[in-house]
């Protein structure tokens, strides 16, 4: 009974946050669960491989079969460390990532003394969890997959830098696809302007503007994060050779592929910074309350959501250094960012039994 009553007397904000607090531990749950079955169905493909290759070539071919794991043991070792990675920044980094979103969005009086500016710091996480290791997964599956094929097709031509690119480039499309619903509800969350909650903002979106109103900022993520991940691979993995050369060709740990991953992001986050900007202002256009279903076509609206026009809108009435708006926080981010997204990357794609990457 008592604890009927003391759910009776909870505020809708104390409901809410108990609410997400349940989605953020059932996502985490998810994703420890979805790297150890993949550990279950890896193990098997490396233990088979040594005892036949010692039955018909010797011990000298089965190390050749460990050091060049099966394409499904790359597959699900790639998919593994996309997803813990993913997971592992969306819970450890959502507060600074807060932090930069109101940022960029409070114009041109910003201030890290504005009020709010650190209230309720974990808002949106719910979405960003629930999609963070299945995403994670995709993305880096996909550009792993490419790249291999790259090297099959590119033969003697084979460059590393162009398969970089090309399948980063690649991976984008498919990622964005299924990461930008989840991206809207909880960016918007960040900002405040989903009150009710993220699964209550998703069901008015739809009623509003149908479906599509849930893909809103899809261009503009895609043209923020291409250059950016593109530049952050390049970095990383040319950061890493010389690593690994002055190693004399050893493999490096978690620990330094994390400070070379730090290092990579920090350099493409500051790069790309006007980019992302943007995207949080495209993000953030909505209808009015109670405007009807067609407002999505609504010409103010549309231009709210145009990249290009809000770039020019921006300049024009903010000026040059508005694109730079929440630099210092997403520096911190970035290296944070970029330390544990490779660090964790190698470290599981290992424990997976998969090669280095390169």
């Amino acid at each position: 009974a008592t604890d009927s009553l003391g759910a009776c007397g909870r505020t809708p904000a104390t409901r809410a946050e108990l609410g997400r607090r349940s989605t953020l531990a059932s996502a985490a749950a998810a994703g420890l669960g979805l790297c150890f079955a993949a550990a279950g169905s890896a193990r098997p493909v490396l233990a088979v491989a040594p005892p036949v290759v010692l039955a018909q070539q010797g011990a000298g071919a089965a190390e050749s079969a460990a050091a060049a794991p099966s394409a499904l043991t790359e597959l699900i070792a790639s998919s593994a460390g996309g997803a813990a990675q993913r997971l592992a920044k969306e819970l450890l980094l959502h507060p600074i990532d807060t932090v930069r979103c109101r940022l960029e969005l409070q114009g041109a009086q910003r201030s890290l003394q504005a009020p709010g500016l650190f209230a309720d710091l974990y808002a949106g996480v719910a979405p960003s969890a629930v999609v963070g290791a299945p995403s994670g997964a995709l993305f880096f599956a996909v550009k792993d997959a490419a790249k291999s094929s790259l090297r099959t097709a590119m033969g003697a031509s084979y460059s590393k830098e162009l398969s970089t690119v090309i399948a980063v480039l690649v991976a984008q499309l498919p990622y964005w696809a299924f990461r930008t619903p989840f991206e809207l509800l909880k960016t918007r969350a960040q900002l405040g302007l989903n009150a009710d909650g993220a699964w209550e903002s998703a069901r008015r979106i739809v009623a509003t503007e149908g479906p599509a109103g849930l893909f809103v900022g899809l261009g503009s993520n895609v043209a923020y994060a291409a250059p950016t991940d593109v530049v952050k691979f390049l970095c990383y993995e040319g950061i890493k050779r010389r690593a690994k050369a002055a190693k004399g060709g050893q493999r490096l740990s978690p620990l330094e592929s994390a400070v070379c991953g730090a290092l990579g992001s920090a350099a493409a986050q500051t790069v790309c910074t006007p980019l992302d900007v943007v995207r949080t202002r495209v993000i953030a256009a909505q209808p009015d309350k109670g405007m009807p279903a067609s407002a999505a076509r609504d010409t103010r609206l549309a231009d709210a959501r145009n990249f290009r026009k809000v770039a020019a809108r921006l300049y024009r009435e903010e000026g040059a250094g508005a694109f730079f708006a929440g630099l210092i926080p997403r520096l911190g981010r970035a290296m944070a960012s970029g330390g544990i997204q490779f660090g964790t990357y190698e470290a599981t794609k290992r424990l997976f039994g998969g090669t280095d990457a390169d």
